[in-house]
């Protein structure tokens, strides 16, 4: 692990706040751990997409997960909600949290992986990143939290940093 027990704990504490945690089905392969669900035994939900949901055990999750998909043929699971974009390829993110919180669940996380993140944040669907920089110096070719480039840092989206933490030898960023 990268970050500090501290920051796990940290982590953990602030997913069990959520009303649902979304997970993309890349990030539910590379995980190789139980997907937790919060106290109130709502479950983490998958957003889904181009019919990559992984083979997975259905014992990874304690609850059963919502699925959201892009065709029918990709869903898994009693919870399965078909919703396209336009073209037919991916999931509607927007619609899949409008979805969301006809049921009840506003307060949602987006936790990975980046192809995932960066998609909400490409519709500007993200209110509030909380960030962990793991104390830790490394060289050489990293995996950055978005799937974007950009040439200088002057094209780079300037953010509100409106608080910083220390926890454990990590930092979490707000």
């Amino acid at each position: 692990e990268l970050l500090s027990e501290a920051s796990l704990r940290d982590m953990h504490d602030f997913r069990t706040r959520a009303d649902a945690v979304v997970i993309g089905s890349g990030f539910v392969r590379s995980v190789r751990t139980t997907l937790e669900t919060n106290g109130s035994g709502l479950p983490k939900i998958v957003v889904v997409s181009g019919g990559r949901f992984p083979n997975i055990d259905v014992d990874a999750f304690r609850t059963p997960p919502m699925v959201f998909a892009a065709t029918a043929s990709d869903l898994v699971g009693r919870r399965s909600v078909v919703l396209p974009t336009p073209d037919g390829l991916k999931v509607d993110l927007e619609g899949a949290l409008q979805h969301l919180g006809s049921e009840g669940l506003l307060d949602v996380h987006v936790e990975g992986g980046r192809a995932l993140i960066s998609a909400f944040d490409r519709l500007g669907l993200v209110d509030e990143y909380r960030v962990y920089l793991a104390a830790r110096l490394a060289g050489g070719r990293g995996r950055s939290l978005f799937d974007t480039t950009f040439a200088t840092m002057n094209e780079a989206r300037p953010v509100e940093v409106t608080e910083v933490s220390q926890i454990g030898d990590d930092l979490a960023i707000h």
